[in-house]
């Protein structure tokens, strides 16, 4: 094994990982051991339009430092240079072009390059045909023999990828007129040949939680709506205008129809590296990482960290009916609204002040008072009958025969509403 590079020879690129708002991190690491010159790129994330040009520039820093002469005797050391996309998500070609462009320029300049793909990459290299097929070197000159595939023959390279029939396609469709029944089949046959292409797309959000066919329905629509908008005759390459308009169909499948609540947008692009943390910290532990070990691998607070993992249960609600889990009597034994609850004595009252309002108007004035001084003024028929100058006795008849007059009146209500 070769030893660690020099302390004093050694220094390290700014990664984006430190920056959550990243989709795509990068870390550049170049130094001098026994051998020579060495440099590592580890790339952690989604390689599109957007991110393609940060990825250029980091290939470019390190095999620039690893292929400049710094003393005498580097000319007969090996310079060597290792790419790390074992968690890298390429949505297009334009990924797996820019790598075969790096092997060429290390090829011409003597830098030993290995790459080491991950799945995603390796799925994707399978649609285009592999390293050769998008122009790049034999795959056992850039893939260390481990992890080296055996590329197409020179007779499928000749035939081209099994996209290069679709751009004329597009000229083809432009030149029909709107009704013209060749357009719809034109448009079938765009749309059936890039559909891989969403597929892919649709994988790479797999880990959010959402149901694998629907996140590729949304994908294929977005596909769909990219074939019907594609205008030829601006001179764009149809995967640089479709890619985007694809992962945007998706990212809005995930803003609106998936969460009840909206998520800020940092805290969702956070969300995607500490997915891909956890799954790297589980891998290198055999265990679940903790917060704090994902925080400290991403270089991050742990209350960001937090956050991201508590946004994905956070954006659903629960409905006050739902059940306890496994409750036989599910329907009678709700799991939230018991515990909500609250009984208004007043609301059984509603119905009888209703119906009772009508008939207090109907009193006289004085039997209102004496209905009102008994029950709401809690006074006593003495005091009543001092206040309205007659006797107690009297005031208790009058009392007696109001209180019989309501209570008719309310029972022929109640059965006047159940007729």
């Amino acid at each position: 094994m070769s030893p660690s590079p020099a302390p004093d020879t050694y220094r390290r690129a700014p990664d984006p990982a430190e920056h959550p708002d990243e989709l795509l991190g990068i870390d550049v690491r170049t130094g001098r051991d026994a051998e020579g010159p060495v440099a590592s790129v580890r790339v952690r994330g989604d390689v599109d339009l957007a991110t393609r040009g940060r990825l250029a520039d980091a290939l470019g820093t390190a095999l620039s430092a690893v292929s400049t002469p710094t003393g005498r005797g580097d000319r007969e050391q090996q310079a060597r240079m290792v790419v790390d996309l074992r968690q890298v998500s390429f949505v297009d070609c334009g990924g797996a072009d820019l790598v075969s462009a790096t092997a060429h320029g290390a090829a011409a300049r003597g830098v030993d390059l290995r790459v080491l793909p991950g799945p995603a990459v390796r799925d994707l290299l399978a649609l285009l045909g592999g390293w050769v097929a998008i122009g790049g070197p034999d795959a056992t000159a850039v893939l260390p023999p481990a992890a080296a595939e055996p590329g197409p023959s020179r007779a499928d390279v000749q035939r081209g990828t099994e996209y290069d029939h679709l751009p004329p396609l597009f000229v083809e469709r432009d030149g029909l007129r709107p009704a013209d029944p060749r357009r719809a089949a034109l448009r079938d046959e765009l749309i059936l040949g890039y559909l891989p292409i969403a597929r892919h797309i649709a994988r790479r959000h797999r880990a959010r939680g959402e149901n694998p066919d629907d996140l590729e329905q949304v994908a294929t629509l977005g596909l769909i709506n990219a074939v019907d908008r594609f205008d030829v005759q601006r001179g764009v390459d149809f995967l640089a205008y479709a890619v985007p308009t694809i992962n945007g169909e998706v990212q809005r499948h995930y803003r609106d129809r998936t969460s009840t609540i909206r998520i800020p947008r940092r805290i969702r692009q956070l969300q995607s590296a500490v997915h891909l943390a956890v799954e790297e910290l589980r891998r290198q532990g055999g265990r679940a990482p903790r917060p704090s070990d994902i925080a400290r691998h991403l270089g991050i607070d742990l209350g960001d960290v937090l956050d991201a993992l508590e946004a994905g249960p956070r954006a659903h609600v629960s409905s006050l009916d739902e059940p306890f889990p496994g409750d036989e009597a599910a329907p009678e034994n709700t799991r939230f609204a018991a515990a909500l609850q609250v009984d208004d004595s007043d609301l059984d009252l509603v119905e009888d002040r209703e119906s009772l309002a009508p008939l207090i108007a109907a009193l006289t004035e004085r039997d209102r008072q004496i209905l009102l001084r008994r029950f709401y003024g809690n006074q006593t028929q003495s005091q009543i009958a001092d206040e309205l100058g007659i006797s107690q006795m009297h005031v208790s008849r009058l009392l007696g025969s109001i209180l019989a007059r309501l209570r008719a009146g309310l029972e022929g209500a109640a059965a006047r509403r159940s007729s």
